[in-house]
């Protein structure tokens, strides 16, 4: 609870199941992250006590941040075979009819039935599977809901593998709960992603994690498809302001891996527990590895655009770039908790113009439309090319330009690194000083309101008013109220950022920042 989510700018901190776990050790490793429950109404002493968790909610609340509580309702856990289970060790549901018959999902995954009532895990730790649809079970799952949020203060839940539960029981969920429900659920599909919105309220953002690591890992990497999945998903789902947008999690690679892993097995059948912490040792050592961070830093950027909430995976602002579980779930204290990471630096000052723009501020260079909502501003691209994009969110005198590029750090001298940016698109006039916000850069437009711009250092780019800028903290700029600058020293409610947390560890960081 230090320094680091306030500062950074987050509102909310999202922490990992709470609840008594498997206590063995096996070979796919311990229940160190939370998903291997065996009774609900046990905390996890390995995370803390009920007064540590009361405490948290309270410091949290003091400072008008949230709590979001990670829950299982699908399935339970066993060290062993499926056919080994001693159900009279769960709690509360200890016989074995609360559960599906024994079947691994893995023999049948294309079966969409399977897919609900069918076994996760393996013959290592099995996860007898929960019968969500029936009356009983479902009613036992959203009493001990509102008994949790109830007790500790809880104000949201994410809901862990939401396609492997009966979508029915996820709305009557919703409903008991009554706090703000995201699901989470791995796949390409847009429509199937949108569609338990009409369950759920939001769900995380899995399409376009997809397309935006296709679009940033590479050079070769096509922005131009990137804005098509962000365009089917705005037309697609039912709120996008709903929707959690990340481009790192605890179940998929850390984005710095693309570009910056060492050559060393991803597979985790191979990573033996003297591998795995070698890793983790070379990685904080060599400093090579942290070279660039461009194409982690533009995936920021891009948020910056989106009506969603941004989730930020704890670790992520230290540039941490674990490929596999459990690397990529390294704990964020062996960072010293960084404040001056670059990425740190990245997400605290687009949080800051973002908290800014949505309300924050009051002197804007026009007069005509800053009583708008920037929030409510659909942004646009308005340059859509293979390796530079460029997008608008605001009204004149309010307005965020942002311009990417994947051409890393170091372009092809072929490449056309060169962007006019017309007044027609950016609403910026003639002769007006915008800042760049991450280089506090000013620059001026040419005659007709045009900016014209280089990213012979692939960038990225965020422009804004420079005299909007007043009462910021930005670039120079006081805060209002304040004789500081420079720093995070107020926050919106419309700028909401979650700090993820693997609980013990303070592990996944969600920010919601537009």
């Amino acid at each position: 609870m230090k320094l680091l989510p306030t500062l950074i700018g987050a509102l909310l901190i999202w922490i990992s199941p709470v609840t008594y776990q498997l206590q063995q050790y096996t070979k796919d490793l311990g229940a160190y992250h939370g998903y291997w429950q065996q009774n609900l109404y046990a905390l996890n002493s390995a995370f803390g006590t009920d007064a540590d968790l009361k405490a948290l909610a309270n410091e949290l609340h003091s400072r008008n941040m949230s709590l979001m509580l990670d829950v299982v309702v699908n399935d339970f856990a066993w060290a062993g075979a499926g056919t080994s289970v001693d159900y009279t060790k769960f709690n509360p549901f200890n016989n074995e009819d609360y559960f599906h018959q024994y079947r691994l999902q893995s023999s049948d995954v294309n079966n969409n039935t399977c897919v609900e009532e069918c076994w996760l895990g393996d013959t290592v730790v099995s996860l007898p599977d929960l019968k969500t649809e029936t009356p009983q079970v479902s009613s036992m799952l959203c009493t001990w809901a509102q008994e949790m949020i109830s007790n500790y203060s809880v104000d949201g839940l994410r809901i862990d593998s939401v396609f492997n539960v009966n979508p029915d029981f996820l709305s009557g969920f919703n409903n008991a709960a009554n706090v703000f429900c995201i699901g989470e659920g791995s796949t390409k599909n847009v429509t199937a992603a949108c569609s338990l919105q009409g369950q759920l309220n939001g769900m995380l953002n899995y399409p376009l994690y997809y397309a935006l690591t296709g679009a940033f890992n590479s050079t070769n990497g096509s922005l131009s498809d990137l804005m098509t999945t962000v365009n089917r998903v705005n037309s697609s789902c039912k709120d996008i302001f709903e929707l959690g947008t990340f481009s790192e999690n605890h179940d998929v690679p850390r984005f710095a891996s693309y570009t910056n892993d060492l050559s060393v097995s991803r597979h985790p059948k191979q990573n033996k527990e003297t591998t795995i912490y070698k890793e983790m040792k070379q990685r904080r050592k060599q400093k090579a590895l942290m070279v660039s961070s461009w194409p982690v830093t533009l995936s920021h950027i891009l948020y910056l655009e989106m009506e969603s909430q941004l989730v930020i995976y704890n670790g992520q602002e230290q540039h941490y770039s674990g490929a596999f579980n459990p690397v990529n779930r390294e704990a964020v204290w062996l960072s010293s908790y960084n404040e001056n990471a670059p990425l740190y630096k990245v997400i605290q000052s687009l949080n800051q113009i973002r908290s800014h723009a949505a309300g924050n501020g009051s002197q804007f260079t026009e007069s005509s439309e800053p009583s708008q909502d920037y929030i409510e501003y659909l942004s646009y691209p308005f340059i859509t090319q293979t390796h530079i994009l460029a997008l608008r969110k605001g009204f004149k005198g309010n307005q965020v330009i942002m311009v990417l590029s994947n051409l890393g750090s170091n372009p092809a001298s072929s490449e056309d690194t060169n962007a006019a940016l017309p007044a027609s698109q950016t609403g910026f006039h003639p002769s007006q000083n915008v800042t760049e916000i991450l280089s506090c850069k000013t620059v001026t437009t040419d005659s007709s309101g045009q900016l014209n711009i280089s990213l012979n250092d692939g960038g990225p780019r965020v422009y804004y008013p420079t005299l909007s800028l007043n009462q910021s903290g930005l670039c120079g700029h006081l805060v209002a109220g304040s004789t500081k600058s420079g720093a995070w020293y107020g926050r919106d409610i419309h700028s909401v950022t979650w700090f993820i947390s693997l609980a013990g560890t303070i592990y996944l960081a969600v920010y919601i920042l537009f």
